[in-house]
């Protein structure tokens, strides 16, 4: 069922579906219960397999189905009974399944998506005589299906799938591809079911996966075994009377000389070519020849084998096959597998279950996957060598009884990313996946055997669920810049980087509870040597060199040259006299093995998330850094050094979180600065520290919509700056952070009151509060004010020096804007207070945009993030909307940091306005409305009047 909305960007995706697959065999209908989740547009789509089940076709349907296909004779009546009959059969299975897994379709189940049995498939019209057209039939009607679960059911994927220019089969090459896509190995993915097909992966990237039909797969062989058999058997178990027999090759070199198979792909096919009858002429002439049933089976499955062997010579990869994977009913039989496994020695061949996929469920998880994609509204990649490279959605949907629920809840996420660029609409439009990762992870316990395993008397691991997470929708412009590697440390555990709170600042805890700091009460633990030590490329590893002596390591030593030019002046970005992250902290850093970590790392972070290199450094000098960060913990006489480690740690974990966590982040911090008592006047590194703390800890508070950890009130001892006439730019800038702390404070201290007399206070704070913003502006020196301004609409072009001048004033309209929308009222005035203010706020959030876009400096853009993300609230029509989420997208670019997260909680926040009915009176899409929303007030959508 869709999850209950949570805090971060409101509903995120949560569907389960049934995917159903009744293939050309007619041996059953294969069912998997998948669930999928995404967070918000932006963030990968994750997809789990719940349960998996075959239910067998009943004989009298089966027959009737073969029937009316063998014969090629029907009446409209048998056809309309037969599409009824077959949804019952759907809609049964799916019922059952529910019953034998232990869930309930009710509450378990939001699609039921796949494909009805296949009755008549004509891809390739010209190898057909007379007046022939593309089309595709299939029976299952997805009506009966909905009507007879209660659940929107999605079907008619292969019809879609021809009205966009393709053939409709078969289908699952993305799947697949997002599967088993390397990049050093080409792969194949083989179907053996009644018709065989496949899907070639070349090593690379995922999109240039391709797949066709190589011809009869099971269809021929079960075709003979009911011949011989009078139907008493419907197939040739472990392929034992195939086995028995002497294949006719002089047979199987004709029927592979036939028109199918010299025809070049892309092509499909089903019984329409490969039927019953087929098999059984082939048979009749072997008899003739003097051939037994044995020889016939033989020889049909060589057919089949040598028809997949050709394929892969005359259509696979340059250089050939690394692996094949194999799936179906056909993976099962030793014949095909060991004949393709001699014609290919240099090949692994195995089964698709190896990932975790039960070999009979890929193709119903394909569908799973079609119809949640179809609901949402995105295409799926459009394989390589297709006649057609038109994206599409395909399916049709049939409403169940939850449909209305489902829409609801699936347009609260999706929104439009156009290829290469952002754009937003309040509706669900179709999303281009140029850039999709998925990568399986362990499968759970062991259920029961499938159906197939049961038939055939073997112990199988089918029936346990597979789990697959990190589907990934990215633009595909920036797709190569994103994709990050993660070194796995011994074991196969991998390294991530982790929230520092968890680790360390329960030991900052303990320290600040120690009545005497100096007595040193708690023993640190001995810092282990990294298993990536041996990695560096010369004897002077990080941890060995002497103290104070220059860096020597040619790794090492790139690193601490990007530091200096990167991440030092992001530090120093309201520090500019002094200059102590850029200048203070690399020569200490020389002396202390924590802070060269610690810079090390950053630099290393920063470098990974603007380049292709992987994070495999940066994640090495991290956890060096938080081993080294635990035995420094009671060392007085680095205190400051590890303050500004803490920093730089800090920086590492945020710069790619969501920026709802920011505070977690930061909470080891804010126990050592409250231990050591350290403020804005503490002097030298500590203050410049203490003043960065400040600036992190009131954007991340920004976005969590909670006071700052620290209050404004303990920021300075005097609780006052210096003689505004001794200000410099610097000063002026860490007053502008210190008032935007007490007004952030204050709106959340006071959004929720209703006694009329503390209004009445709030009130009065309030205008002080407004009177010392003012006096704020006429206090900013000279060298601090604009270079140009150039009117323009709809965003004021105004240019700065420099980026710590132009983040200063940034920041600045951010308060103004925070403040302009908190204005204290009773709860049945506060709408009338959100309009009169709503205007003001606007040009606040219209110059924030603007700062960023007419000054682009990586200093100011690296502070910049949260206060576009406040701003964006803010922001009623499309265009500027859409500046907002160009600057942002621009930001990750350059500087790395993780800007889709700040853009999801846009598109979220934008979305609920319009699906309250907002939108209609602008006044009320802007100001506080929006502001409160992102800090987590949902009182104005509680009332359906308001």
């Amino acid at each position: 069922m869709p999850a209950a909305p949570n805090h971060s960007f409101g509903s995120p995706l949560s569907l389960k579906v049934i995917g159903h697959n009744a293939g050309t065999s007619m041996d059953g209908v294969d069912l998997v219960h998948v669930h999928f989740t995404q967070d918000s547009p932006s963030a990968q789509l994750n997809m789990q397999l719940l349960h998996y089940g075959e239910y067998p076709m009943p004989p009298k349907i089966k027959q009737r189905v073969m029937r009316l296909i063998k014969e090629n004779k029907t009446t409209p009546e048998e056809m309309a009974i037969v599409n009824i009959q077959l949804g019952e059969v759907v809609g049964d299975a799916v019922i059952a399944f529910a019953a034998e897994q232990g869930f309930n379709i009710e509450t378990e189940v939001d699609i039921i998506a796949g494909q009805g049995q296949t009755i008549w498939h004509l891809p390739l019209p010209e190898l057909f005589e007379g007046d022939q057209k593309r089309a595709h039939l299939d029976m299952a009607e997805i009506a009966t299906i909905a009507a007879n679960t209660g659940a929107t059911t999605i079907g008619n994927f292969r019809v879609s799938e021809m009205a966009l220019g393709r053939q409709g089969c078969p289908l699952f090459a993305a799947l697949d591809s997002l599967l088993l896509n390397d990049r050093s190995l080409n792969r194949a993915v083989q179907n053996i079911g009644g018709i065989a097909n496949f899907s070639i992966l070349p090593k690379g990237d995922v999109e240039g996966c391709y797949d066709f039909d190589t011809g009869p797969g099971n269809v021929f062989i079960d075709a003979a075994v009911r011949y011989f058999t009078n139907g008493k058997k419907e197939y040739d178990k472990d392929g034992a009377t195939g086995a028995k027999g002497s294949v006719w090759q002089n047979t199987v070199d004709e029927v592979l000389a036939g028109p199918y198979f010299t025809h070049d792909i892309p092509k499909t096919t089903g019984r329409e070519t490969f039927g019953d009858r087929m098999a059984e002429d082939i048979c009749d002439q072997l008899l003739s020849k003097g051939a037994g049933p044995e020889d016939c089976v033989a020889t049909i499955t060589r057919i089949t084998a040598q028809s997949l062997a050709e394929a892969y010579r005359r259509w696979g990869p340059p250089g050939g096959l690394d692996e094949i994977y194999m799936g179906g009913g056909g993976s099962y039989n030793p014949n095909i597998v060991s004949y393709l496994q001699e014609q290919f020695p240099q090949t692994r061949v195995t089964r698709i279950d190896e990932i975790g996929i039960p070999v009979g469920a890929k193709e119903a998880v394909g569908f799973a996957l079609l119809g949640c994609e179809c609901f949402v509204g995105r295409p799926m990649i459009v394989p390589k060598r297709t006649e057609s490279d038109r994206p599409g959605v395909v399916g049709q949907v049939q409403p169940g009884s939850n449909h209305h629920r489902l829409r609801q809840h699936v347009a609260r996420l999706v929104k439009h990313v156009e290829t290469g660029t952002l754009s937003v609409s309040g509706n669900a439009r179709p999303q281009d996946h140029a850039g999709i990762e998925l990568v399986l992870t362990e499968a759970g316990d062991s259920g029961a055997p499938c159906l197939n395993c049961r038939q055939q008397g073997r112990d199988c691991s089918n029936g346990q669920p597979a789990v697959f997470s990190a589907l990934q929708w990215r633009p595909e412009a920036d797709y190569s810049q994103t994709r990050h590697e993660t070194t796995a440390s011994p074991g196969g555990v991998k390294i991530a980087f982790v929230d520092e709170t968890h680790a360390v600042s329960q030991q900052y805890k303990v320290i600040a509870d120690l009545p005497d700091l100096t007595t040193g009460q708690m023993e640190a633990p001995p810092i282990p040597k990294s298993s990536g030590s041996a990695a560096r490329d010369d004897a002077d590893s990080t941890s060995t060199r002497p103290a104070g002596a220059p860096i020597t390591n040619k790794k090492d030593a790139f690193y601490m040259s990007r530091y200096v030019q990167f991440v030092g002046p992001w530090f120093d970005l309201f520090d500019n006299t002094d200059r102590h992250f850029s200048y203070v902290v690399p020569a200490l850093a020389l002396s202390n093995l924590l802070l060269r970590l610690s810079c090390l790392a950053a630099a290393a972070r920063q470098h990974s998330l603007v380049s292709d290199c992987g994070d495999g450094d940066a994640l090495l000098y991290y956890d060096e850094a938080l081993r080294a960060l635990a035995s420094c913990l009671n060392d007085r006489a680095h205190e400051t050094a590890t303050f500004a480690s803490c920093l730089l740690i800090a920086h590492c974990e945020m710069v790619e979180s969501k920026a709802n966590d920011w505070n977690l982040h930061l909470k080891g911090t804010r126990e050592l600065v409250v231990a050591q008592g350290w403020h804005g006047s503490s002097g030298g590194l500590a203050q410049a520290c203490f003043w960065i703390y400040c600036r992190m800890m009131i954007l991340s508070s920004m976005s969590s919509g909670t006071p700052t950890p620290i209050d404004t009130a303990h920021w300075l001892p005097s609780n006052d700056f210096e003689d505004p006439e001794e200000w410099t730019a610097d000063t002026w800038a860490r007053k502008t952070v210190y008032m935007l702390g007490a007004v952030h404070n204050f709106l959340c201290r006071s959004r929720h009151v209703s006694d009329p007399t503390t209004i009445e206070a709030d009130k009065r704070d309030w205008d002080s509060l407004s009177q010392k913003i003012r006096h704020h502006q006429t206090l900013c020196p000279s060298t601090c004010r604009p270079l140009s301004i150039v009117r323009r609409e709809p965003l004021q072009e105004i240019c700065y020096t420099n980026g710590s001048i132009a983040a200063a004033w940034q920041m600045y309209h951010a308060l103004c804007l925070v403040h302009s929308i908190g204005a204290p009222s009773l709860p049945n005035e506060r709408l009338t207070t959100l309009q009169a203010a709503s205007s003001t706020a606007v040009e606040h959030a219209k110059l924030i945009v603007a700062n960023s876009i007419f000054n682009r400096f990586d200093t100011a853009w690296v502070n910049a993030v949260q206060l576009l993300t406040t701003a964006g609230h803010c922001l009623a029509g499309w265009q500027l909307r859409h500046a907002c989420m160009t600057i942002l997208e621009d930001i990750r670019r350059t500087t790395g940091w993780k800007t889709r997260e700040n853009l999801a909680v846009l598109f979220h926040a934008w979305d609920r306005v319009e699906s309250a009915g907002l939108s209609v009176c602008p006044d009320r899409t802007t100001g506080l409305l929006l502001y409160l929303l992102e800090a987590r007030d949902q009182s104005f959508f509680n009332d359906p009047d308001d």
